[in-house]
């Protein structure tokens, strides 16, 4: 499954989930503004106008990720 993600310079990528390494963290970049970090390099592309609502995305992204691992180790 493909991911699109902002690399460090900005622009839109697809990464494969199972290729990237998850340190995902949810940050403040302004006044209702948050954007959930995927790790040092890839961020995800939308903002959100609450933490809990970054947190939420970062949990279905959890959720993907987990179930595509699960299912490759089911082959």
């Amino acid at each position: 499954m493909l991911l699109l993600v902002k690399n460090k310079n900005g622009e839109l990528e697809t990464r494969d989930m199972l290729d990237i390494d998850f340190n995902m963290k949810v940050e403040h970049i302004g006044k209702n503004q948050f954007v959930l970090r995927i790790n040092k390099s890839l961020v995800y592309p939308d903002t959100f106008p609450t933490r809990e609502a970054a947190q939420d995305q970062m949990l279905a992204i959890v959720d993907m990720r987990n179930q595509l691992e699960q299912e490759a180790l089911g082959w």
